[in-house]
């Protein structure tokens, strides 16, 4: 997929849109607004974001290690973390090999960088991410499945990725596994 300087445009006016009418409709949403700092971050990091992404999907796992920060933390959909980047990326060699996947296709992308200037609540660092929606289409020896995700890159000052927080079904892919 190839990252437009219009798509992050229209998103960008997509989202603000969004934060309008929640505030419009919500009377305690403008003061969660007001007191937050968010802005469009550089198209760059959705560039970075994407490669990534598509480095993992094609299973390179060593260009995509060169895009990670050393303490990289990896969270799935259930609260499950991976930390170091090492351990990362033996997570998905073994993945690759025990789960039978022969490819992955990220379809319909859209990338959203935005800069979270305000810590906001919760284990959510402030600084620079990638909000991405997309569909995964998932390849197994005997099945393919198409799973809905949503992925939160989050960038260090030296523009690695050094957080990556996913959100799925993940019971889509476990059901392919059991039949």
């Amino acid at each position: 997929m190839k990252t437009t300087t219009k798509g992050i445009r229209l998103m960008s006016v997509m989202l603000a849109f969004s934060l309008v009418f929640v505030t419009c409709n919500n009377p305690k949403a403008e003061s969660l607004i007001n007191e937050s700092s968010y802005k469009i971050a550089s198209p760059d990091y959705a560039v970075l974001a994407e490669k990534s992404l598509d480095l993992l999907a094609s299973f390179e796992f060593d260009s995509f290690a060169s895009m990670l920060a050393d303490d990289i933390e990896y969270e799935f959909p259930d609260g499950k973390k991976i930390s170091g980047k090492s351990a990362l990326i033996n997570y998905w060699a073994n993945y690759k090999t025990i789960s039978g996947i022969k490819s992955m296709n990220i379809v319909g992308a859209n990338y959203l960088p935005i800069d979270v200037q305000i810590k906001p609540k919760g284990d959510i660092p402030a600084g620079i991410r990638v909000i991405v929606d997309f569909t995964n289409k998932l390849t197994f020896e005997k099945n393919e499945v198409l799973v809905k995700m949503n992925f939160s890159f989050h960038f260090n000052q030296e523009k690695m990725i050094d957080r990556i927080t996913t959100y799925y079904d993940s019971s889509t892919i476990k059901n392919i596994h059991e039949h």
